[in-house]
């Protein structure tokens, strides 16, 4: 996996390269080097693959603490989450706003969660 300073390395070099197509001479061989435009296009799939990344974290995030929320109630014991999502269902909004609705006060506990 690439760092976040070699990502950096990456962006500077595509951004100061030529369009090319460049050519390396390696032991007697011709070998086309990368360039500006092939890496740009590279860096932007590997944006794209952290942002997908990152959305899964976040739903594998709400999983988990729906999960525990839902195994405290089994055990009597009161979750700050339940308060928040509770009020979203108790509304007549269409079920594709009410998981956004819901996503969204899952997320919002989670952060009031980390900061107390």
């Amino acid at each position: 996996m690439l760092t976040p300073d070699q990502l950096a390395a990456l962006r500077a070099a595509a951004e100061a390269a030529t369009p090319g197509p460049h050519f390396v001479y390696i032991d007697g061989q011709t070998e086309i080097a990368p360039n500006g435009p092939a890496t740009k296009a590279l860096l932007a799939h590997i944006d794209a693959q952290a942002a997908r990344i990152a959305e899964l974290e976040r739903d594998a995030a709400r999983y988990y603490l729906v999960r525990d929320w839902l195994v405290a109630q089994q055990k009597g014991f009161v979750h700050y989450i339940g308060v928040a999502v509770s009020e979203v269902l108790a509304t007549d909004m269409p079920t594709d706003q009410m998981l956004d609705a819901v996503s969204a006060a899952i997320d919002a506990a989670m952060e009031a969660a980390n900061e107390s």
